[in-house]
């Protein structure tokens, strides 16, 4: 998650592109939108300031954790609505969504 709503962000910073200088343009997200505001942040360098609040490093880590705070059984529960959720939306949670990964897909600032 966050791989597409990073483009959602650039799509608003190219419009602050043309009333503001680069680098004077600030971008603020929480939880999903931390993460597409830090993932914009590293592909643009006219954004010159991000606030990310409640960021998470991996959506399906996240999604385990919330789950386990309500079910015993938060592996089985957590795949099951990762799965039903690809399914719909024809996403894999997470497979972008970890720092490490985005490298290859962002190049050297990340």
């Amino acid at each position: 998650m966050a791989c597409c709503e990073r483009e959602d962000v650039l799509g608003a910073v190219d419009y602050a592109r043309s009333r503001y200088a680069p680098g004077a343009i600030g971008v603020l997200g929480a939880s999903m939108g931390g993460v597409a505001a830090l993932h914009a942040a590293a592909g643009d360098e006219a954004i010159g300031a991000v606030i990310a609040d409640s960021a998470f490093a991996d959506f399906s880590e996240m999604i385990e954790r919330a789950f386990h705070q309500v079910s015993p059984p938060a592996p089985v529960v957590s795949a099951g609505a990762l799965a039903f959720g690809r399914a719909l939306t024809g996403v894999t949670f997470g497979a972008c969504a970890r720092w490490s990964r985005c490298g290859s897909w962002m190049g050297d600032r990340c």
